[in-house]
């Protein structure tokens, strides 16, 4: 579990504090919404924090990540920005000769994956 001083607590005490830090620089509690779609970098590659861009990752999302583990009493938690990513990340874990069945009336861009990409 990401937050180990929560483990303890209750589920509704996780709903709650978990994921959240406080900000160092104004005291605020609360996660706030980060509409960045990049972050600052010293240099090519070399990122003044963990976050580069935001569909590879962002504060608002760790946190809700971190809150979803605690929650499910898990150590991590994936959350994708679009349900094609999440789709991709599973159907990339199959491995040769395993089988999935979908229904015939699916999202477009996962039909066009599955028949144009993923053959």
């Amino acid at each position: 579990m990401a937050d180990k001083h929560l483990k303890e607590m209750t589920f509704a005490t996780r709903a709650v504090h978990a994921g959240t830090e406080h900000n160092p620089v104004n005291g605020g509690i609360i996660t706030p919404i980060d509409l960045s779609t990049t972050h600052a970098q010293i240099s090519p590659a070399n990122f003044v924090s963990c976050y580069d861009y935001q569909r590879c990752g962002a504060p608002t999302a760790m946190a809700f990540q971190r809150k979803i583990a605690s929650l499910e009493g898990t150590k991590y938690c994936l959350a994708f920005r679009s349900g094609l990513a999440a789709i991709v990340s599973v159907i990339t874990m199959l491995k040769k000769g395993d089988h999935m069945l979908c229904i015939d009336d699916m999202y477009a861009g996962v039909e066009r994956y599955l028949r144009d990409i993923h053959t």
